[in-house]
């Protein structure tokens, strides 16, 4: 299991902080995706009807990468 975060700084109020939940919830749909399409298992279902922010999706991905590929080398 890996996880990653906190991404955001949290935000003070429901009003402030739906936007940025928002944006969590794309960017988990895509890293979902990402992952299950490498062969891995991903626990859940991750849906939500915005695209993600693609330059913040790379990079999450290209560290999760790094660091899945840390976990095997021997």
């Amino acid at each position: 299991m890996i996880a990653v975060g906190p991404i955001f700084p949290e935000e003070k109020g429901m009003v402030l902080h739906r936007p940025v939940r928002d944006q969590v919830a794309a960017l988990e749909k895509g890293l979902a995706a990402a992952l299950h399409e490498r062969g891995y298992a991903v626990l859940g279902k991750h849906s939500c009807r915005r695209e993600p922010d693609h330059a913040l999706l790379t990079e999450i991905v290209r560290l999760l990468e790094d660091r899945l590929h840390e976990g095997t080398s021997a």
